[in-house]
This record gives C-alpha cells, sequence and structure tokens, in this order.
C-alpha cells in the first residue's frame, strides 16, 4: 500500500502525525527508539519547550504562570516495580491469572539531583511553598537553572 504512510510530515506546518499507536507501543515496551522518535519530532514542531527537567526517572510536570510567578508542579511517577505480563496462561479468564496482569507499585523512588530548565521570564527567587526550602537560582544566557530533589511531590515557585 503505497497510499497508506506510517508517517506524514509537513514542513510548511511544522506537524508530525503517526498513523499507528506510537505512544501505546512505546508505553508497553518502552523501546528507547521510539521514545527518541517521538521527543525529536515533539521538539522539531513545536522548539524548545519553556520549562524542562533534566534528570533520571519518570516525572510529570505542570507549569503556570501567575502574578509574575511560575509555578512548576513535579509529580514523580517513579515506582519501585511496575511489570507488565501478556498471556501469561493459556486460560484467558481465571482465578489465577488474567491475559494481563500489572503488579501496582509499592512505593515511589525519590528522585535526586534534578535540573529544572526555565527558558522565559525573568526571575530573582526559587523556593517551595509546601517545604518553605529556599532553592538556589543560577541563571546563564537568559536560561534559570533550579536543582531539587522530588520524593512523591513538589511545587517550584519562581519570582
Amino acid at each position: 500500500m503505497l497510499n497508506a504512510p506510517a508517517i506524514v510530515v509537513r514542513e510548511e506546518a511544522r506537524t508530525v502525525y503517526f498513523s499507528g499507536q506510537l505512544g501505546r507501543i512505546y508505553w508497553r515496551i518502552g523501546m528507547p527508539d521510539l521514545e527518541t522518535l517521538m521527543v525529536y519530532s515533539v521538539l522539531w514542531s513545536g522548539g524548545e519547550p519553556p520549562v524542562e527537567v533534566e534528570g533520571p526517572g519518570l516525572l510529570q510536570v505542570e507549569a503556570y504562570k501567575r502574578s509574575g510567578q511560575l509555578i512548576v508542579h513535579l509529580l514523580n511517577l517513579t515506582y519501585d516495580r511496575r511489570i507488565i505480563v501478556r498471556g501469561n496462561t493459556a486460560k484467558t479468564r481465571g482465578w489465577a491469572s488474567t491475559a494481563e496482569s500489572v503488579h501496582p507499585p509499592s512505593s515511589v523512588v525519590p528522585l535526586t539531583d534534578l535540573s529544572v530548565v526555565v527558558r522565559e521570564g525573568e526571575y530573582r527567587k526559587a523556593y517551595s511553598p509546601l517545604t518553605g526550602r529556599k532553592f538556589a537560582l543560577e541563571c546563564e544566557n537568559g536560561v534559570y537553572r533550579v536543582k531539587v530533589n522530588v520524593n512523591e511531590y513538589e511545587v517550584l515557585v519562581l519570582e
């Protein structure tokens, strides 16, 4: 089928379309090449993000601007285990197994030495309203960096 491309790129609109379920496949098997394909497609179409976190682990990052402040919510999704088992028995139903099993996490793995990178705005201080902790704020060429540790959840305010 020559008329059914897997990836469609429109350079004039800077858009990328994947006809398959790339995100779903990546979530299932964790293949690094799929992650690279998605990340570079987003960077190509949208440019560098205004807020980014550098470091290991899986982290949900949400940033909001309010009255001269930048509020960054950091939710740690790095768990001690997440094991998906597919088709582990011949039976699709039964008391011992299901066709697909997920072992739930028992604890969150703390993330240390994360670097929150902010590419927009001007700021003089950074702190956590949850703990009252003040963070060192470094600036180089208009790019701000704040080193943080995240156990389960952290809020970072830059003003």
